[in-house]
């Protein structure tokens, strides 16, 4: 039930925050679900940390969790600052709202932690945006350039 929620609420950030732009950008959420799933299926293949209240899953992560990063990544990367020198801050506050979000996810069960605790959390959200940001540049810029010709 919490991936539900969390999931819904994601999906009504991106219609309220992100509009139109999300047709800019709505490529660039499959590249965070890429991370996502590497980091997630290593996590929870080595017993690091599992999901235990998904209702379906796909290698043992929820499939609303899947759905639900896509949008946080859209989210992300709807406010990610074009300037280099202030992505580091914006990347270390998203990181500290998604902690928080898997805190709370923590507290009700729908994860838990063997051998994990929300520390090394932090640092992988911290690199896992930092690379969704830098590969999305990509993406975006191509899409920029299609719609200058």
């Amino acid at each position: 039930m919490e991936y539900l929620i969390y999931m819904l609420i994601a999906f009504a950030a991106i219609f309220v925050f992100v509009g139109k732009r999300f047709y800019k950008i709505w490529m660039c959420g499959f590249i965070g679900v890429g991370i996502m799933l590497l980091v997630d299926l290593l996590g929870t293949g080595y017993n690091f940390y599992a999901y235990p209240r998904g209702i379906l899953y796909l290698g043992g992560i929820p499939v609303l969790h899947i759905f639900q990063t896509y949008a946080s990544s859209i989210l992300y990367l709807n406010w990610l600052p074009r300037r280099r020198e202030l992505r580091v801050a914006y990347t270390i506050l998203a990181s500290a709202l998604f902690l928080a979000v898997e805190a709370i996810m923590y507290h009700t069960g729908a994860v838990i932690y063997p051998n994990w605790n929300l520390a090394y959390s932090f640092i992988i959200l911290i690199f896992g945006l930092s690379v969704l940001g830098y590969l999305s540049d990509f993406v975006i810029k191509d899409e920029v350039e299609e719609e200058t010709l």
